[in-house]
């Protein structure tokens, strides 16, 4: 049985606080992987100091993703209109101001993004802060029963239930699993992207979400949804996520608001979805309610 303590997720405040004079007089007041620059705690002097291999720079002493270049897809919206979609609700397009489908749809400004089309399985999380970077994983379980979890920064690991690995090929996450990633995920076994395979709508750097991983046919197995705080722990940043799990077109989980912060609660392991050939069980790991539990 999984029966998970964790501390009573209470709405948290919105708190966006920069660094202050004085704040620190060597790099080890500041923790973690923070220097100490003229009296300030920050994440980098220059563009070396950040990860290079997620195309990070510096930017005011914090190091952050770049923006998707112009040209794919910035200012794309979708939702009401006319045009073809990739079933009810889901709308792709490239280029400024075009959107496509009908039904409900998220107008995102930058990147792709999917409503609730004809997908199998579908998970989204939210967020209430304006300036925070929160990124969505869905992870297959291994042939070990491991649920391994990738793209990760510093010294932050997942649990209890997932665990860091170097790869983690069945974990869906920003690096590994956007709509134009040459190989997504391999969840159904089948040789090059497929509707087994899972895909991410959008990262969304800047705030609110949503994020959606969707899957069109779902294989048999057991699938771990985790949310995680990528905006660094230089910058002060508390909010509360939703998690949301879809099957067959209809709602079967909905968190409770989930208190996350950049310097403490980095990571949350929020659901397990059990999945047959019809059918899905969803456990709650947040409820500290073994009631719940998956048959197996």
């Amino acid at each position: 049985m999984r029966n998970v303590l964790l501390a009573a997720l209470g709405a948290a405040p919105l708190l966006f606080v920069g660094s202050c004079e004085g704040e620190c007089a060597v790099s080890a007041d500041c923790g973690g992987d923070g220097m100490c620059i003229d009296g300030l705690c920050l994440d980098c002097a220059t563009d070396d100091d950040c990860d290079v291999d997620r195309d990070e720079r510096c930017v005011d002493g914090a190091c952050e993703r770049r923006r998707p270049s112009e040209g794919e897809g910035e200012g794309e919206g979708e939702g009401e209109g006319e045009g073809e979609g990739e079933g009810e609700g889901e709308g792709e397009g490239e280029g400024e101001g075009e959107g496509e489908g009908e039904g409900e749809g998220e107008g995102e400004g930058e990147g792709e993004g999917e409503g609730e089309g004809e997908h199998e399985l579908g998970a989204q999380i939210t967020w209430d802060a304006a300036t925070g970077d929160l990124d969505i994983h869905l992870t297959k379980s291994d042939a070990t029963g491991r649920f391994c979890i990738d793209a990760l920064t510093g010294t932050d690991t997942p649990g209890p239930f997932s665990e860091a690995c170097e790869p983690a090929p069945l974990d869906c996450n920003y690096v590994s699993c956007k709509s134009t990633t040459t190989t997504r995920p391999q969840w159904d076994g089948v040789t090059g992207n497929s509707p087994g395979d899972p895909h991410l709508d959008i990262d969304d750097l800047t705030g609110y979400g949503p994020e959606n991983i969707n899957v069109d046919v779902l294989p048999a197995g057991e699938y771990l949804l985790g949310v995680y705080v990528y905006t660094s722990a230089a910058t002060t940043l508390s909010t509360n996520v939703t998690a949301t799990l879809r099957y067959g077109g209809a709602s079967v989980f909905t968190s409770s608001p989930i208190a996350m912060s950049s310097t403490s609660a980095r990571w949350r392991d929020v659901a397990i979805v059990v999945a047959t050939a019809s059918s899905v069980c969803v456990e709650d790991l947040l409820d500290s309610n073994d009631a719940d539990d998956c048959p197996r």
